[in-house]
């Protein structure tokens, strides 16, 4: 029950997902609709797929080139479709190109993608390649050898886990795999290496696929796949039965790369215990057991508290409960049960399944959830000014392709930004950040920052015209924090995704304003990484200068901006549940 679907060559216009089609003609020629409102040219026998079909057209849920399938209840029909694909592929995928990001542009990720998706986009963009390796074993391995044997017999199944038991079929002519893998690694095209690396130790003897498997190691550290080379690396223990002398550097450095630094730390001190390695290597074990004595890794990633799932994986039911405890007294199916559910199973896995840990994440995740809903009920339609579409039109070509940009706001006022410091240094006291309601009202506590307000209002009023996002609201309010240094101020964070609830949030808006309230501030940058994780940008911060990018897909981190106040708002779309979305039309 995947959701799998089948559909005539000659009437599929195109894919829409995974498993929905654009069919011409929707009926055949002399056929009729069927009672149930599917058509004749598109068929499944999942009865799961088909009720939900039927379920969101009757709720006016499809969109205009979706239809229902017709339900075709043959079982002998079966629907095979490719493995998912190793690690490695899975880690370098670009949801961008599977649709996972909406179709209007290349930068936005769509509300409605799969939970576990949103989850593993957010390790990619973090580097937590440990957790995503333990994901991907999770949700996407078949580890049962009665059931893949069956299938390789059968035929069924020609490839299997390309990083271990079964081989690819052998090539129709000889290759030398080997040789192009080198040729490869003198190009530094290190991933090509670990793939070539791969052929050349199926086609070797056991002994020789001993050194292979490590070089391949070496390859896929090189190449940012940690985690394949540590599979590299078992894959030449398992020939051996223990790991080679030599191998303790590189297995190290793996595990470093992964964020293991005490067992990093504890297999490098047993290498040097045991006088294993001479020369460079020896100074690069005692290099690397200095560095992580000090707690510096170079490319470590953060790990979860428990990185370790023994657990059996919730059931729909199960996870449906707790959401419906975290979400009191809301109701189940009401609007902030629907937004906490499709995060439940990305916590339950973030908290390594402890049941007192997931109760808590889900009640701070419902809270979130409550307060940033209410938000979007008194969002207003955002309104243009003709100073910002002029500077709007100079940035509006960087902006559709990097997805962020930044704006320099030459006409404010002279004394505006010490007074905006002093209102901040007065909202804010001892906290390190607070939300401010009604700033587009005159009166009021927003009352200071009402023209900012206004400036990010019509910088929305752009962002939908220009992207054709006729839904696109303004929040009434601002968010109002001092950034953190040092260790507090943690990784990259994005504004709507990863395992928070939807807060409908689609643009992102950000000024800085120095806390002595001067017109220059100490240096500060702001880092962005965009366009499905392949751009990285980084962007003075400057008084006056105001910060634009895609809220779904942007991961951001400001840096040594501990002399100003940050001041955020947001552009929202509204969800049909949502009264500000009821009230305009």
């Amino acid at each position: 029950e995947n959701g799998k679907s089948a559909v005539s060559v000659k009437h599929a216009v195109r894919c829409l997902s995974v498993c929905m089609w654009e069919v011409r003609p929707q009926i055949e020629p002399c056929k009729a609709r069927a009672p149930d409102g599917s058509t004749c040219t598109w068929y499944t026998n999942n009865h799961l797929l088909w009720e939900a079909a039927v379920g969101r057209k009757k709720e006016g849920r499809l969109a205009e080139e979706e239809e229902v399938p017709r339900l075709h209840e043959s079982r002998d029909a079966l629907l095979l479709h490719f493995c998912v694909c190793d690690f490695a592929s899975f880690w370098r995928k670009r949801w961008t190109q599977l649709g996972y990001l909406s179709a209007s542009d290349q930068f936005r990720v769509r509300a409605s993608s799969g939970a576990m998706m949103s989850r593993f986009y957010r390790l990619q963009r973090e580097g937590r390649q440990a957790d995503a390796r333990e994901l991907y074993e999770l949700m996407c391995v078949c580890e049962n050898d009665e059931v893949l044997g069956r299938h390789l017999d059968a035929g069924v199944l020609l490839r299997c886990d390309p990083e271990g038991r079964h081989k690819w079929p052998p090539s129709r002519r000889p290759v030398r795999y080997a040789r192009l893998a080198e040729e490869a690694e003198v190009r530094g095209a290190h991933f090509d290496a670990w793939l070539l690396w791969g052929k050349a130790c199926e086609d070797t003897g056991r002994s020789s696929a001993v050194a292979l498997h490590r070089r391949r190691a070496a390859c896929a550290l090189a190449a940012g796949l940690a985690a394949s080379a540590l599979a590299d690396l078992d894959a030449a223990r398992s020939a051996t039965g223990h790991d080679v002398p030599s191998v303790s550097l590189l297995r190290s450095q793996v595990l470093e790369s992964l964020g293991h630094n005490s067992q990093a730390m504890e297999l490098v001190q047993q290498a040097l215990d045991g006088g294993v390695g001479v020369g460079d290597e020896t100074a690069q074990l005692r290099s690397l057991l200095d560095r992580l004595r000090q707690g510096v890794s170079v490319r470590a990633s953060p790990s979860t508290p428990a990185s370790h799932w023994h657990a059996k994986l919730p059931t729909p039911a199960e996870l449906q409960h707790s959401v419906t405890h975290a979400v009191r007294p809301d109701p189940k199916d009401s609007r902030l049960y629907m937004a906490v559910l499709p995060v439940a199973m990305g916590w339950w896995q973030e908290v390594g399944g402890d049941e007192h840990q997931f109760a808590n994440a889900l009640g701070r995740a419902a809270i979130a959830a409550r307060t940033e809903l209410a938000a979007v009920d008194s969002c207003l339609r955002p309104r243009p000014i003709r100073a910002v579409r002029e500077l709007w039109d100079l940035h509006e070509a960087r902006f559709k392709q990097d997805g962020a940009c930044s704006i320099d706001l030459q006409q404010m006022p002279p004394g505006e930004w010490p007074s905006v410091a002093k209102a901040c240094r007065a909202l804010l006291g001892d906290r390190e950040s607070i939300t401010i309601a009604a700033c587009n009202q005159e009166d009021g506590p927003g009352q200071p920052f009402a023209l900012l307000w206004a400036i990010f209002c019509a910088l929305a009023a752009e962002v939908a015209r220009d992207f054709g996002i006729h839904e696109l609201g303004m929040l009434t309010e601002l968010r109002l924090a001092r950034p953190m240094s040092g260790t507090k101020a943690g990784g990259p964070e994005v504004d709507n995704g990863g395992l928070l609830p939807d807060n409908r949030r689609e643009v992102s808006f950000r000024i800085f304003v120095p806390s002595d309230g001067g017109h220059i501030g100490p240096p500060a940058s702001m880092m962005l990484r965009t366009k499905d994780g392949e751009r990285s940008h980084s962007l003075e911060v400057r008084t006056g200068r105001a910060f634009v990018w895609w809220s779904r897909q942007t991961f951001h981190q400001v840096l040594g901006a501990e002399g100003y106040f940050a001041i955020a708002g947001w552009g929202v779309v509204p969800q049909k549940v949502d009264r500000a979305r009821q009230s305009w039309h």
